[in-house]
């Protein structure tokens, strides 16, 4: 997706890119038009002089402001547990040139998501904690989304080949505002 994870805080030690998935305290910040708008309402330029320092002083980590190069191999880190953040850590290599962890896009159907909150109302199913690119709202079939690997879905203008469903991800077990 156009403007969709072109630039990225990159661990300065270890080269890889600094993920939410290690990092949790990157959900508290949001990113737009070139720019990381803080908690508190600080907003930093990514292209400013100072960008990577003033990240780093926020994360309490040396980070870098990068932008994708396909003759640069990347990967991130994470845990199995993420709400334990001493938990071990395992890397994760990510697609060259990029700085997706698994795929472009992310769907999400409404339906599937009503359906899990009527099971389990204990739990949290606010669209938001899954971070999806698309969401499908309307009258779709908990889970329909499971059978259409290998089948093109049309969103607007765009035709989308859809790869497989999404793998279990650890974001949705990470403290999220």
């Amino acid at each position: 997706v156009t403007g969709d994870r072109t630039v990225a805080l990159v661990d300065a030690a270890t080269g890889r890119f600094a993920s939410a998935k290690r990092f949790g305290r990157i959900l508290e910040a949001t990113g737009a038009d070139d720019a990381v708008t803080l908690p508190d309402g600080t907003i930093v330029a990514l292209d400013a002089a100072d960008a990577a320092e003033r990240l780093s002083a926020w994360l309490d980590h040396p980070v870098v402001v990068a932008r994708p190069d396909p003759a640069v191999e990347r990967s991130y880190e994470m845990t199995f547990d993420p709400p334990d953040d001493d938990a071990e850590l395992f890397e994760i290599p990510t697609p060259p040139g990029s700085f997706l962890d698994l795929a472009p896009l992310h769907l999400v159907n409404l339906g599937t998501l009503a359906h899990c909150a009527a099971q389990r109302p204990d739990l949290d199913w606010d669209v938001r904690r899954f971070r999806p690119n698309i969401v499908l709202a309307g009258p779709v079939e908990p889970f329909a989304e499971d059978g259409w690997s290998g089948r093109r879905l049309a969103v607007g203008s765009a035709v989308l080949v859809v790869r497989g469903p999404t793998v279990r991800c650890a974001m949705p077990l990470r403290a999220q505002p």
